[in-house]
């Protein structure tokens, strides 16, 4: 782990070949949005998966780093 300030992040990530992504990254948010039906509703599960993606995020990078290969695949 290397820390480092805004700036120094930014340069450094400017030296990534990173992906762009372009468009809609969530297309069905208007269908979330729509159902607030309080502890039934769509917002719940909704909160539920971005946690849940967001820590796959997180060990998928941890995994970059210690050099183990983490596919979707192996995410279950």
């Amino acid at each position: 782990m290397v820390f480092a300030t805004p700036l120094e992040f930014y340069r450094e990530l400017e030296k990534e070949d990173l992906p762009v992504i372009k468009g809609t990254l969530d297309p069905c948010d208007v269908c979330y949005n729509s159902a607030f039906a309080g502890a039934r509703g769509l917002w719940k599960l909704r909160i539920e998966a971005d946690r849940e993606l967001r820590q796959a995020e997180m060990w998928s990078v941890v995994a970059g780093k210690t050099e183990v290969s983490l596919q979707a695949k192996d995410i279950g």
